[in-house]
């Protein structure tokens, strides 16, 4: 009896999905990693174990300090890499932090500041190793991949796809009409929280397609509005109806009044078969 109630009350509040959208969910981030310089020529090429082990100490306390924090979902997976959807002023974002020589010069500081020769058996190693912009997502279950690079750019949509080079989580399925005025559900990593397995769910409502809404001189067409309140940090994530089907994601938050705004699944999947067209999309389609 306990366990039919359990399935009734799945069904009845629209959770019998929740797997399918947990196992789709990313969470973006971006930090400074210690990595090797392959160009480095040294002239005491040896590893000593502590110094590895200092290095490892060092990584895991700058993971705790990511730089960006956004959502995404995946889109697209093959058996050697996966597909995500994210926000296009995420991958600006992205793009900067990775590119930009202030952030390189950053990195040499930090490493500079938490490291002394002293503390290394071998003193050629801060030449060898630099601290540099590291672009990683993390499944709903903590499980980290690296983010290898951004494939696919919309601008006018504010959509990016990213790409990692192993096969994880779990392809959306696009709604197959319009979501208008439904109960809706998203996991996102709101104002830059995410918990490992507990990443937290939101239900709101669709309401339907707007014309135009100006956002920061920007003019975006036909996103959906939807009553769901998130901030920063949501940036990039999949909104679901009770199907577990994709309806949108979210791009713009107006968190004041409890509303946002986010490209169609129409819109989505248009640029999906737009990327797939391309030399890079062609690593999706399956070849007969």
């Amino acid at each position: 009896m306990k366990h039919l109630l359990f399935i009734l009350s799945f069904l009845l509040f629209g959770f019998e999905h929740v797997k399918s959208v947990q196992s789709s969910f990313g969470f973006i981030k971006t930090y400074y990693a210690v990595q090797a310089i392959p160009e480095y020529q040294c002239t005491i090429c040896l590893t000593y174990s502590k110094d590895l082990e200092l290095f490892s100490i060092l990584n895991r306390e700058f993971k705790k300090t990511p730089y960006i924090k956004a959502s995404a979902f995946v889109i697209k997976k093959m058996k050697d890499r996966t597909l995500l959807s994210t926000s296009h002023h995420v991958c600006e974002s992205l793009k900067e932090f990775y590119n930009d020589k202030k952030f390189k010069d950053l990195g040499d500081k930090l490493m500079d500041d938490a490291l002394s020769d002293s503390l290394f058996l071998n003193k050629e190693i801060k030449k060898q190793f630099k601290l540099r912009p590291k672009m990683s997502v993390l499944e709903f279950d903590g499980t980290l991949h690296n983010i290898e690079s951004i494939v696919y750019e919309n601008k006018e949509n504010d959509v990016c796809f990213v790409e990692s080079k192993d096969s994880w989580g779990k392809e959306i399925k696009f709604a197959s009409k319009q979501c208008y005025y439904e109960k809706i559900y998203n996991i996102s990593a709101s104002g830059g929280f995410y918990e490992i397995s507990a990443a937290v769910l939101r239900e709101g409502y669709v309401n339907n397609i707007v014309k135009e809404t100006e956002v920061e001189d920007k003019i975006f067409k036909d996103h959906l509005l939807y009553t769901l309140h998130v901030l920063p940090g949501a940036s990039g994530s999949g909104v679901f109806n009770t199907k577990g089907e994709l309806c949108g994601n979210v791009n713009i938050s107006y968190a004041k009044i409890g509303v946002s705004f986010g490209a169609s699944s129409k819109i989505i999947q248009n640029l999906l078969q737009d990327f797939l067209k391309s030399q890079k999309g062609s690593n999706y389609v399956v070849k007969e």
